[in-house]
Parts: structure tokens; sequence; C-alpha cells
């Protein structure tokens, strides 16, 4: 853990409320309570923090008091509302355009899902500014994200929930939700974490990378969302990546990893539960990245029977090994959907 994920840390746990002690701290980050009083001293001593008690009793709080915190009954919230408490501040007033709106659409669709699919009694809202670094942190007591949506699509653990999540268009409430909002919210951020039950899903779109962690079980849902003051990134830019010119959400990425329980293996009913999550798309980008190997009956579930009743959806399978591009290739050919590769420099035409 590097000195930007210490402080990420410790500004989460103070905005959801929690005392942030070294044995909280310790907790969140999977690290001894002694490692992780060495972050909080650090951040001490670099006048972020500052400490109050004494040995076990220690606890740390910022300098800088947050930006604003909210904590309110989930019965009648209207996310309209607190963006409208969140957009009076004079520092969110100040913001560039392009970030203000990317926290606008982050912040109302992240209370949005924390309203209506909770099921809690609480929503705390936290919003933070300073060097150069925007945070929003929900949090919520209620059942729990992934539990929510493995309990209602009927999947086996909280990964499998998250493997769909990650493609978009999942919604336990399609009369009231297309599914898009967490899609779009987590591509619109530096870093977006979102943290329930056991699990841990992380997007990095700083470094393109995405992951998920065991963590200690927590109650309810929370996101923290954090994105530079100075970033160029735009709302319609983040839409446009993956919207056709009738700005229907038609494209989509799915990290094959996160459908694994290790690295080694992807079976058949993961190929096909897969493959139900992608129905709404045309055009569907499979990173492999990570993944030393594949099960046959994945790789033909998805690219031999899956994309026989989907012949007008690209499947564009990308950062394969050898391995993995081997079975994928001879699927392929023997299905007969391959596309023609070139001799020299192995790109698909």
């Amino acid at each position: 853990m590097n000195s930007n994920e210490a402080q990420n840390l410790a500004r989460a746990i103070a905005l959801e409320g929690t005392r942030l002690t070294s044995g909280e701290f310790g907790r969140r980050a999977r690290i001894t309570r002694q490692a992780a009083h060495r972050h909080l001293q650090i951040l001490e001593s670099r006048e972020i923090l500052k400490r109050s008690g004494a040995g076990r009793a220690s606890r740390f709080e910022f300098v800088s008091s947050p930006l604003a915190t909210w904590a309110s009954p989930r019965a009648g919230l209207d996310e309209a509302t607190v963006w409208d408490q969140a957009a009076s501040l004079e520092p969110i007033q100040e913001l560039r355009p392009n970030v203000k709106s990317l926290l606008r659409h982050a912040l109302t669709e992240i209370v949005n899902n924390a309203i209506d699919h909770s099921a809690g009694t609480v929503v705390t809202v936290g919003l933070d500014a300073r060097d150069g670094t925007l945070t929003l942190a929900v949090t919520d007591d209620g059942i729990g994200i992934f539990r929510h949506i493995r309990e209602t699509r009927g999947l086996a653990s909280e990964r499998d929930a998250i493997g769909v999540l990650q493609s978009g268009k999942v919604t336990t409430d399609p009369q009231r939700h297309a599914g898009e909002g967490l899609f779009f919210v987590s591509r619109m951020g530096d870093v977006v974490t979102i943290e329930s039950g056991h699990t841990r899903w992380v997007v990095d779109n700083l470094r393109d990378d995405i992951s998920v962690q065991d963590i200690p079980e927590r109650r309810g849902t929370r996101v923290m969302w954090v994105v530079s003051t100075i970033t160029d990134r735009t709302t319609q830019e983040v839409f446009s990546e993956f919207t056709d010119s009738d700005l229907a959400f038609s494209k989509t990425e799915t990290r094959i990893r996160l459908l694994q329980h290790s690295n080694e293996f992807v079976s058949r009913s993961e190929g096909r539960r897969l493959g139900e999550q992608l129905e709404a798309f045309e055009a569907i980008t499979l990173d492999f990245e990570g993944v030393d190997g594949v099960g046959q009956g994945f790789v033909d579930e998805l690219f031999r029977i899956w994309q026989r009743t989907h012949p007008k959806v690209q499947l564009k399978p990308v950062n394969m090994n050898s391995a993995v591009r081997l079975l994928v290739d001879r699927i392929r050919r023997e299905a007969g959907s391959a596309p023609r590769q070139t001799e020299y420099t192995g790109q698909w035409l």
C-alpha cells in the first residue's frame, strides 16, 4: 500500500463516520495493526492527520475536516435533494464544468441505487476536496449490493455478481432501472471502489485495471468515487465510448478473470452465464489479461454455441496469452467464426 492509497482509505473511513484507528485501518486494509499504525503515523508526520489519545486508544482525524457529510433516513430520501446540497458548497461551485458534471452523475446514480435497492435505514454521503482530489463516499446499512445481485439472479457467489455487474445492463428491478448506472459511474472516476459483504471491487481507470479483493465482512455497501479536479474526462466522452450513433448503450467490455475463482480455469457454466449478460450488446470486448488458462467448455460455449445464436454480435477477445489464443482460435475456426489474421502482424482484420 502506497501513501496515496493509505490516504484514500483513511479518508473513506473518516467520510463514513467511522472512528479512524489503527485497528480499523488494519482491518480494512487487511494488514497488521502495527503496519496500519505506521501508515497513519506517516500521514500524521505530513500533517494530514492529527492524533488524540495514546496506545490502543489512539484515534486519528484529518487536520482539515471533510467538506461535508450528510446522514439521512433512506425512506423519503431524494438524490436530487442531496445533489442540491452538494452543489451549494463553494468548492463544488468552483469545480471545472466537466468535473462538476462527472460528480453530479456519480452522486445521483450512487445515492439512487442506495435508495432503491439497499433496503437499509440510513444513507450517508460524504464529500471531500483537497490536494487536487475530489472524493465522494456513499454508505448504506442495507443488504449489500453483491449479495442482492447474487440472490435475485441466483448466482453462486459475490464474485459472480461482480462478473455480471461489470458488463452493464444488470438490474434487479428492470421496471425502474436499465442497469447502466454503476457501469458508467465506474468509468467516470479515476478510481472507484465498491465494498460489500466480504468483497471489494476496484476499478482503476488511471491504470486501466479492475480487481476483486477479499475483505473483512461489512454490512451494507460503501462506494468511494475519486477523481482529479483537473481531469479532462467528460461524461459525454464516457458515454460515447460505449454507445452507438443512436446513443444506445450497445458496446461493453468484460474482464474474464473476474469470473474465475482461480487463474487457471473457467467452466462451461460460467461461459453460459456470461453470455446471458451480453444479450443486449452489439460489440463486446472480452479482456483475457491475467488469465493463464481457460476451459474448453467455456470457450466452446461462448465462441461457438453463443456466437452461433448471436451472429450479428461482434466478440473481440484481447490480451490473450499463447495458450488461451490457441484454444480460442481453434474453436472459432471450427465454428467458422474466426476473423482472418494477417501473416506477420497477428492483427485481426
